[in-house]
C-alpha cells in the first residue's frame, strides 16, 4: 500500500513541477515581449530626439557661415527652446586647427581654448571630412565634473576640406534622468550605447557605467546586421540579472537597451508558485499522516520502546557531560538517575548505576553527617538554593532543589550541585587585586582610607588613638627623568621594603599614588610616631637603591634617595582632617629643605 501511495504522490508532484516550469517559461516570454515593445517605443523617442539634435547642429553650422556670433546666439537660443533646461550644456565652433572661435559658455574677451585633442574633433580631422553627424563617447568636464555627449558636424570650405566643426554638448545626466522618469525602480534599467558597446547614458548607476563597455558577447555587438533582439544577462555595473530587449536607432550608430529585473518580473509568479507548493505540501502531508495513522497502531509499541531507549540514552549522555552534579528522584523518593559528578562532589564510593533505585533515606546514610544535611528535603514545595562549604574537602558548593510538578501533582525532585570553589578563589583574588597596589604590594588609597576610618571608628572613645604619617620621596621626578621609569619603579619598591622593615606589626602602610605613601600608626603616642617617622627617614637616607645591569649609567650601581615625612596625631579628628593635616606637615618638611620629619602644630 505504501509503495503504491508513494508512486501516486511522485507522479502528482512531477506533473505539478512540469506545470510550474510552463508557467515560468510563459512569464519570461511575456517579460521579453513587454521589454521588446517598450524598447521599440523608447528607440523611436530617442531617434526623434537625436534627429532634432542633428537638425540643430546642422542649422547652427549653416548660420555660422555668416560669421555673425550675435546672429548665431539668436538662432541658438531659438533652437534650444525646444529642449528642456539643462539638456544642452554648451554650443561651440572650432576652426580647422581646433581653436574655439565661438562658445556659448565662454565669456567675451577670454583667451580662446583648444579642442584639438578632443575625440569629436579628431573624428572629423582624421578621416576625409564628410557632412555627417558624429556622436562622441561621454567625457567628464574637469571644471564642473559633468558628463557630456558631443554631437558635432564639420563645416567644409569650397575646396571640400575642413573649415570648422560645430559641436553641441548634451548632458548625460539629463538623458539619464529622462529615462529614470520612465523606469524609477533600479531593478529596471534603460541604457543608450554606441555601436561599439560603450555606455552613453544609463537610467541608474550612471557614474559606475561611464567609461565602461558591455561584454563583447552581447547580440548587438556579435550581429551588427540585426536591428533588434533579446537576451538575459547579469549587469556588471549593479550585479542585477535582467531580461533585456535591444533596438538599434535608425540613422544613428546607437543601440537602446531595456532591461527588466528578473527578480521583479518573477516575484508575483514565484509567490504563487510557493503558495501552490505550500498547499500541495500540506495536502501531501495530510495524506501521508492519514496513511501513517492506519499503520501507527501496529508500530506504536515498537516505536515507543525505541523512543524510550533513545531518550534514556540521551539523558544519560547529557548528565554525564553536565558539569554540575545531578540527582533525579521520583515522587516516592527513589533515585531515578544520578551522574558521576554528583558522586564525586558528595565523595560517594558508589557509582551512578549503583545509586539507581535506592531510597532517599538510604542515600543519606551513605553520606557524611555534614553532607547529609545538604540533601534534607525542604518543607515547602518551592525551588530552593543555598551555598554550603565542605569542611572536609575545603570546597564551596551551590545546592539547588527543584520540585517536579504537573497540574498540582508532585512527580519527584531534582538536586543540582555545583562546585563554586574556583569562582570563590577568583573572587577573593579579585578583591585582593582591587585593594592592593600592583607595583609595591601595599594597600592602595581606597584600602588605606577604609582601614583608617575603621580605626578611627573603633578608637573614637579612647585617647591617644595613634597617628598618621604622610611620606613623599624627594625629587622623585628627577629619578624618572634621569634614569627612566624602570629605575623609578625600583626606587619605589626599595622604599616600600624599607618602610615595611621599619614598621611594627600593628602599623598599616599604604601607597596613595605616585611617590606618595602613608602609614597608620596604631596604639602609639604622637611622639612615638615622630620617632618611628625619623627611623624610617634615616633608614631610607642611609640605604640607596641598588639597580641591576638593565639600568645603565648609574654611578656605583645605586640611586640615593631621601624622603620627607609629615606627622599628625589622630585624637579628635576624622580621616579627611587627619590626612589633610598630615599633608600640610609634609609640605612643611618639603619647604624647609626635604629629608626631614615635621609634626603638624
Amino acid at each position: 500500500m505504501w509503495v503504491a501511495l508513494l508512486i501516486l504522490i511522485g507522479v502528482y508532484w512531477w506533473q505539478l513541477y512540469v506545470s510550474h516550469q510552463h508557467a515560468i517559461a510563459d512569464t519570461q516570454e511575456q517579460a521579453r515581449l513587454r521589454a521588446s515593445q517598450t524598447a521599440q517605443a523608447l528607440a523611436y523617442q530617442s531617434e526623434s530626439m537625436f534627429r532634432k539634435l542633428n537638425f540643430v547642429v546642422q542649422h547652427l553650422g549653416e548660420h555660422w557661415r555668416s560669421r555673425n556670433p550675435a546672429e548665431l546666439r539668436h538662432v541658438m537660443a531659438i533652437a534650444l527652446e525646444s529642449f528642456p533646461q539643462g539638456a544642452i550644456l554648451e554650443v561651440l565652433v572650432a576652426d580647422a586647427h581646433g581653436q574655439v572661435v565661438f562658445s556659448s559658455q565662454q565669456p567675451p574677451g577670454q583667451a580662446p581654448q583648444s579642442v584639438a585633442r578632443r575625440d569629436f574633433f579628431q573624428a572629423h580631422k582624421a578621416a576625409a571630412p564628410a557632412p555627417r553627424l558624429h556622436i562622441s563617447r561621454p567625457e567628464q568636464s574637469a571644471a564642473s565634473g559633468q558628463w557630456t555627449l558631443e554631437l558635432s558636424r564639420p563645416i567644409l570650405n569650397d575646396t571640400g576640406t575642413l573649415a570648422y566643426v560645430v559641436a553641441v554638448a548634451v548632458s548625460v545626466e539629463h538623458l539619464s534622468e529622462a529615462f529614470q522618469q520612465v523606469f524609477t525602480d533600479p531593478q529596471d534599467v534603460v541604457t543608450l550605447l554606441d555601436d561599439a558597446g560603450y555606455y552613453l547614458t544609463r537610467s541608474h548607476h550612471l557614474v559606475q557605467a561611464m567609461g565602461q563597455r558591455v561584454p563583447g558577447e552581447r547580440d548587438f555587438l556579435r550581429f551588427p546586421d540585426q536591428s533588434s533582439g533579446n537576451y538575459e544577462a547579469r549587469a556588471a555595473v549593479d550585479d542585477i540579472t535582467r531580461y533585456y530587449a535591444w533596438q538599434r536607432i535608425p540613422g544613428f550608430p546607437l543601440v537602446l537597451s531595456l532591461g527588466l529585473g528578473r527578480d521583479k518580473v518573477m516575484a508575483p509568479l514565484q509567490r504563487n508558485l510557493r503558495l501552490s507548493q505550500l498547499q500541495n505540501t500540506v495536502a501531501t502531508i495530510l495524506l501521508l499522516l492519514a496513511a501513517w495513522q492506519m499503520t501507527r497502531l501496529a508500530l506504536e509499541r515498537i516505536q515507543q520502546r525505541h523512543r524510550l531507549e533513545v531518550q534514556h540514552l540521551r539523558l544519560v549522555t547529557l548528565m554525564d557531560l553536565f558539569q554540575d552534579g545531578v540527582l533525579l528522584e521520583d515522587a516516592s523518593g527513589h533515585v531515578v538517575m544520578a551522574n558521576a559528578e554528583l558522586c564525586q562532589l558528595l565523595n560517594l564510593s558508589a557509582s551512578p548505576a549503583q545509586l539507581q533505585g535506592i531510597h532517599h533515606h538510604r542515600l543519606l546514610q551513605c553520606l557524611s553527617p555534614q553532607r547529609a544535611t545538604w540533601l534534607t528535603l525542604p518543607q515547602q514545595q518551592q525551588r530552593q538554593s543555598l551555598e554550603v562549604t565542605d569542611d572536609a574537602l575545603g570546597r564551596h558548593l551551590w545546592l539547588r532543589w527543584l520540585p517536579i510538578v504537573r497540574a498540582g501533582e508532585a512527580l519527584g525532585q531534582i538536586w543540582l550541585l555545583n562546585d563554586m570553589t574556583e569562582r570563590k578563589l577568583k573572587e577573593q583574588e579579585l578583591a585582593t587585586l582591587a585593594s592592593t597596589d600592583v607595583l609595591t604590594g601595599l594597600p592602595n588609597r581606597r584600602s588605606f582610607l577604609s582601614m583608617l576610618e575603621q580605626h578611627l571608628a573603633a578608637s573614637a572613645s579612647t585617647t591617644g588613638s595613634g597617628a598618621v604619617l604622610a611620606l613623599d620621596v624627594d625629587h622623585f621626578k628627577q629619578v624618572n627623568d634621569r634614569w627612566g621609569h624602570p629605575a623609578g619603579d625600583l626606587v619605589l619598591q626599595h622604599v616600600t621594603q624599607l618602610i615595611r622593615q621599619s614598621l611594627r606589626a600593628s602599623d598599616y602602610p599604604g601607597r596613595l599614588g605616585g611617590e606618595e605613601f602613608s602609614v597608620l600608626v596604631r596604639h602609639a603616642t604622637v611622639q612615638e610616631a615622630v620617632h618611628l617617622a625619623e627611623r624610617i627617614r634615616q633608614t631610607i637616607a642611609d640605604t640607596p637603591t641598588p639597580v641591576g645591569p638593565n639600568i645603565a649609567q648609574v654611578p656605583g650601581g645605586h640611586i640615593p634617595v631621601t624622603i620627607s615625612i609629615g606627622v599628625v596625631g589622630l585624637a579628635g579628628k576624622d580621616s579627611r582632617t587627619a590626612l589633610a593635616q598630615a599633608d600640610k606637615a609634609l609640605y612643611e618638611a618639603k619647604a624647609t629643605g626635604r629629608n626631614r620629619v615635621c609634626l603638624f602644630q
